[in-house]
């Protein structure tokens, strides 16, 4: 058998054919594999936002069926987002069926920045007879990681916080309801709203 000789020159120029190939398909490789990458991102990135969309989109209804038979249903912008101590935020209702039961909820507003996993609210409840009762309600903002647990968009962050359970207003007349905080600062900053919901159950 005849074996062709292969020169120093040729050598070197089969070597480098050889490396331009492997170096070649390396490439092909490696678009492949960030084109794969780029796919799997972006139907993360779509199965998020369709879960966030179906999660606003129940939140929405629940909403609406909370607020269809609301006894109060009021939120309050706190002008330059500081909430002082000495302003408190009042709500005002009529209320004629005695033996009704309700659901109370907080509605806070908060920006990103605020500085505190929780928000503590004085809840005062004036009577048509002149009495009242406060209440301490301690309101979770954040988990223990420190991610919200409010929804929203960007950095403000929407609650609603459950309070008391299938109460009733023991006295028919005019009652006024009182939201202050009970934090240690007097003024607390990242605050934009606080507002109330109280919507008969359907015991």
């Amino acid at each position: 058998m005849f074996l062709a000789r292969m020169t120093l020159p040729d050598l070197i120029e089969k070597v480098a054919i050889n490396g331009r190939r492997k170096g070649s398909r390396s490439q092909e490789g490696k678009t492949e594999t960030n084109r794969a990458l780029r796919a799997r991102k972006s139907r993360e990135k779509k199965v998020k936002m369709r879960v966030r969309l179906a999660v606003i989109c129940v939140s929405i209804l629940g909403l609406m069926g909370c607020e269809s038979d609301a006894l109060i249903n009021e939120t309050k912008e706190i002008i330059g987002s500081t909430w002082a101590y000495d302003q408190p935020v009042s709500f005002t209702t009529e209320v004629s069926d005695t033996l009704a039961t309700h659901n109370f909820y907080i509605q806070l507003r908060h920006g990103g920045d605020y500085k505190y996993q929780n928000l503590i609210v004085f809840f005062r409840t004036y009577y048509p007879n002149n009495t009242f009762i406060t209440d301490t309600v301690d309101c979770p903002l954040a988990e223990t990681d420190g991610k919200w647990k409010g929804s929203g968009l960007g950095d403000i962050l929407d609650n609603r916080i459950v309070f008391k359970i299938n109460q009733t207003f023991p006295q028919a007349g005019t009652y006024n309801l009182e939201l202050q905080h009970g934090m240690r600062s007097d003024s607390i900053h990242e605050i934009y709203d606080v507002g109330l919901l109280v919507h008969q159950t359907n015991n």
